[in-house]
């Protein structure tokens, strides 16, 4: 009879309570193994890559794997409150929101102390800086002048 064993990784990847990809360490190099739980396939994403990638079957060439750390939710929410209210203190003027994020509480959410709308994109704040980037000093210039006067 023969008897095969499956590797650590395969295992993780084909338990469907479990993601569906995987980082690990592969020729020093941190990969990303998926699974398509439809057809059973196990794929690794090429390098260089975001979504494209082919079949999988080098598994002895697996040096390390790392398994999600399973961060809190709670210490998740907790940080992007405090994030905003880093930011609310950085900023170079003030308005009721901004005074509003300062005194938010970190035990609650975002959107539980009325600071977004609850969407998929809380947590991302856009600086000034960063559209500087974009639309070249004149302009940013321009804008701050008549953010300064509204």
């Amino acid at each position: 009879m023969n008897t095969t064993t499956i590797h650590p990784a395969e295992a993780y990847l084909r338990n469907p309570n479990n993601p569906s990809s995987l980082y690990v360490k592969i020729n020093g190099k941190r990969r990303r193994l998926f699974i398509n739980r439809q057809e059973g396939v196990i794929g690794i994403i090429a390098e260089r890559k975001k979504r494209k990638g082919y079949r999988f079957y080098d598994w002895a060439s697996i040096q390390a794997v790392y398994y999600p750390t399973g961060e809190d939710d709670k210490e998740t929410v907790r940080k992007e409150v405090l994030k905003y209210k880093k930011l609310a203190r950085l900023a170079s003027h003030t308005n009721a929101w901004l005074r509003q994020i300062a005194d938010a509480d970190p035990e609650k959410s975002l959107y539980e102390n009325h600071i977004t709308t609850g969407t998929t994109i809380d947590g991302k704040c856009i600086r000034l800086s960063t559209i500087e980037k974009y639309c070249g000093c004149m302009v940013m210039e321009c804008f701050r002048e008549a953010f300064k006067k509204k």
